[in-house]
């Protein structure tokens, strides 16, 4: 079950709500510019809370970025991006982050040896072929768009069936890619494969992979990671980032979804209000 975890739009940050007038970067600590909703800002926010080491974050809203940003921190106009006080430039572009705050503040999570390092890069390559967002953004839900999604699962189960693959040959029983030890791969991956897993079951109302045991190895490794205080922390709850992305016209809750959650909406215990 995805974490009740931060809500983006509670933030009161100065950037979030746009009234700073520049770029707020710290002189003695790294600045991240993030959004909690961002998936490829999770991945910079998750190596730096990893790290142990201070750093300030910047909450920005993007649907209503700063004025300042492009011009003073991405010009691609994208998150992540980190100010390093010792750098004069801004550092953008997430997987070359997180590599980046690894290799200069915490080069424990760095895979320890060249096959290591290939096997992360192979991690990360099958990752970026799963995506549920040609599901999601399916507006129908006529036989033929069903046999569409239907197609699209199989695809996605596919690309996680080699996913599980990879992580077997990095340790067979984990939790992560390389056992005990939490690594970079582990980190650029998951905030990927949390939202293909939780975002279908959100939008279609089914389980995307089941707890079966050829996905044993796939789930130890899903819920050691999603379970980290560090990224319960960077991600949003899964119904606040399904509503940004309906408000976006990138997803459409399919009816069974509906069903699902207004059954188990009645089959919650009921609250009720303390006497005096």
């Amino acid at each position: 079950m995805a974490p009740a975890a931060v809500d983006y739009a509670a933030t009161g940050d100065s950037a979030y709500n746009n009234s700073l007038p520049h770029a707020p970067f710290a002189d003695d600590k790294p600045t991240l510019f993030t959004s909690i909703v961002c998936p490829f800002a999770q991945r910079a926010h998750l190596t730096l809370l990893e790290s142990g080491i201070p750093f300030q974050k910047v909450e920005i809203n993007l649907q209503s970025k700063p004025s300042w940003y492009n011009a003073e921190v991405n010009p691609r106009s994208k998150v992540p991006a980190i100010k390093d006080p010792n750098v004069d430039s801004v550092l953008i572009e997430s997987a070359l982050l997180a590599e980046y705050v690894a290799e200069k503040y915490a080069q424990s999570l760095l895979p320890p040896t060249p096959h290591a390092r290939y096997l992360g890069r192979l991690l990360v390559d099958v990752q970026s072929t799963i995506s549920v967002y040609a599901i999601t953004k399916n507006k129908a839900d006529t036989p033929e768009a069903q046999a569409e999604d239907a197609a699209n699962k199989a695809k996605i189960v596919a690309a996680i069936k080699e996913f599980t693959d990879i992580l077997t040959q990095g340790s067979a029983t984990g939790p992560f890619l390389f056992g005990d030890k939490l690594t970079l791969p582990d980190l650029i991956t998951i905030p990927f494969l949390t939202r293909a897993v939780w975002l279908y079951d959100y939008f279609v109302g089914e389980d995307l992979i089941p707890r079966t045991p050829e996905f044993a190895r796939f789930w130890a490794w899903f819920d050691a990671l999603s379970s980290r205080p560090s990224f319960k922390e960077t991600f949003p709850t899964v119904e606040r980032l399904g509503e940004s992305m309906i408000s976006r016209g990138w997803g459409f809750v399919r009816p069974a979804a509906e069903k699902k959650r207004a059954a188990s909406a009645a089959a919650a215990p009921s609250k009720t209000e303390p006497t005096a």
